[in-house]
C-alpha cells in the first residue's frame, strides 16, 4: 500500500491461495464474515490467528457440506480475538457446567444455571448446558450437532456479537432474510 491518510492506494498483491467461489446463500454468509471483521476489528489489526480461522470457516462454505458449524466458530475465535471470549465451560459461580442443565447466559455476566422450571431473568438468552459444552469444544469438535444445539448456538454468538457491537446492526442478516424469502416457493415457507 502507498499514500497518506485514510485511502491508500494498493500498489501490488500476491493470492494467498485459490479465490472461493460461494453461491446464494454461501455468498451471503461469506459477507457476513466480512463485515463482522470490519465492523469489530480495529484497522490495520493484523490479527493472524484469526485469519486462518476466516479461510477454514471460507473453506467450510465452499464445500457441500452445513456451512453452520463453522460459522459458529468463526463467530466464538472472532470474540475471543476481540477480547470477549465467551466463558463457556464454567458457570458464574465457577462450576463445570452440566450438559444436560439449562443455563441462562449473558453476555456479561456468562452461564448461570437455571433451577428446575424457573423462567430465565430478563436480557441474555436461555440454552443447554449441551450447546455451551459443544462450543467449548471449538473447531475441532463442532462440527455435527444436532439442530437444537446449532440453533442455540447461533442464538448466543448473536447476542455475543450484537453486545460487542453496541447496537449497531449486522446488514448482511437482513440480506440473508430477504434472500430465504425470495428463495421461498409458492407457500410462502422457504425451501
Amino acid at each position: 500500500l502507498a499514500g497518506r491518510g485514510e485511502l491508500a492506494t494498493l500498489t501490488s498483491a500476491e493470492a494467498a491461495g485459490a479465490a472461493f467461489w460461494l453461491a446464494g446463500e454461501r455468498a451471503v454468509a461469506g459477507l457476513y464474515l466480512n463485515e463482522l471483521l470490519l465492523k469489530l476489528l480495529a484497522r490495520d489489526d493484523p490479527q493472524p490467528l484469526l485469519l486462518g480461522h476466516y479461510r477454514a470457516a471460507l473453506v467450510a462454505l465452499a464445500e457441500p457440506a452445513d456451512p453452520e458449524p463453522a460459522l459458529r466458530v468463526f463467530e466464538c475465535e472472532l470474540l475471543t480475538a476481540l477480547g470477549y471470549a465467551p466463558a463457556l465451560a464454567v458457570d458464574t459461580d465457577g462450576e463445570p457446567l452440566q450438559a444436560d442443565a439449562r443455563y441462562h447466559y449473558r453476555p456479561d455476566a456468562g452461564a448461570r444455571r437455571l433451577p428446575g422450571l424457573a423462567e430465565a431473568p430478563a436480557g441474555g438468552v436461555e440454552l443447554s448446558g449441551r450447546t455451551l459444552l459443544a462450543l467449548a469444544a471449538g473447531a475441532e469438535s463442532f462440527t455435527c450437532p444436532d439442530r437444537d444445539t446449532l440453533r442455540e448456538a447461533r442464538t448466543l454468538t448473536r447476542s455475543l456479537i450484537d453486545h460487542c457491537l453496541g447496537g449497531r446492526p449486522v446488514r448482511t442478516r437482513e440480506l440473508a432474510r430477504a434472500f430465504r424469502s425470495l428463495a421461498a416457493p409458492a407457500g410462502g415457507k422457504p425451501a
